[in-house]
């Protein structure tokens, strides 16, 4: 007949013991299974961040080779209109319409090439604002007889309203005017012919509010919050169809954080147009000093 090796004494220590051994090996399991739920969850993040990062490349990818084709474009235009200037035989009129031909692909690679410096400058934190307290209206105004032929030639219709914008605003007026200027050819670009292109000056409250609204092709609701982010379009073939690199909005938005303001995209979908306000901290009228500094209280 067996019998048990064990002294009573000793299974006695053991009973005793057993509930603190069984706490310890409980506390054990639940310090491992929260250590696997913590692991668990810095893996899940550690995949969206790879997918995050998947998706910046692709953008990437995508923006250089939009920047490759936008100004790859002009150079050809001027290439092939410089080989037949060269060549001669061409009538009067001819040689006036290469001319023209040639300016513009000039400007239009030009603006390429300032729109990328500027975006390096803003991310290096090396663009600088020469602030005063003045009205914007002639910079709005400049901006509009800049985004005019454009129009006309895409036969949009573009008005304005800018009665409102007569108080100062504490502003650089050529970098306000910049931002108007991608604005209005934002909204251009995106209007088909026989749209409208509204552009409104007002206060509202402490602020001066810019609006530009046009009966263009809208924008979706997935992308919406992604439309001023560098590097990022709505797609890579409304790119191509519609031209430019796609920095204007990402540079707008950047130059009005830096004048204190804010920016804001509105669009009730594709086909129905898009809105986009500009609100900027009002100036002091002359006579009660001014601040040239673009730090933001």
């Amino acid at each position: 007949m067996a019998q048990s090796l064990a002294s009573p004494a000793a299974e006695d220590a053991v009973r005793e013991d057993l509930p603190a051994l069984l706490a310890d090996a409980n506390a054990r399991i639940a310090e491992l299974a929260l250590a696997n739920a913590r692991l668990r969850e810095e893996l899940r993040s550690s995949e969206a961040l790879c997918r995050e990062a998947e998706r910046a490349s692709r953008s990437k990818d995508d923006f250089i080779a939009t920047v490759s084709h936008e100004l790859r474009a002009p150079l050809n235009t001027i290439s092939l209109w410089s080989r037949m200037l060269a060549q001669g035989g061409l009538c009067r009129e001819d040689v006036l319409q290469g001319a023209k031909i040639l300016e513009r692909s000039a400007l239009t690679q030009q603006q390429l090439i300032d729109d990328l410096l500027d975006l390096a400058r803003i991310a290096r934190g090396q663009l600088r604002l020469e602030l005063e307290d003045t009205p914007i209206t002639g910079a709005v105004e400049d901006a509009i007889a800049q985004a005019m032929p454009g129009a006309r030639e895409r036969q949009v219709e573009l008005a304005a309203d800018l009665g409102g914008g007569v108080e100062p605003v504490r502003a650089d007026p050529n970098r306000i005017q910049q931002v108007a200027c991608n604005l209005l050819a934002n909204a251009v670009k995106f209007t088909p012919p026989g749209g409208r292109v509204d552009v409104r000056l007002h206060r509202v409250g402490d602020r001066m509010q810019l609006e530009v609204h046009d009966t263009g092709i809208g924008i979706d609701p997935d992308f919406l919050p992604f439309v001023f982010d560098r590097f990022r379009q709505g797609t890579v073939g409304a790119a191509r169809r519609h031209g430019g690199l796609g920095l204007g909005l990402a540079i707008a938005k950047q130059l009005v954080e830096l004048h204190c303001g804010t920016i804001l995209a509105e669009s009730p979908g594709p086909g129905r147009g898009a809105s986009f306000r500009v609100c900027l901290p009002l100036g002091r009228p002359p006579g009660e000093g001014r601040s040239l500094t673009s730090d933001c209280a």
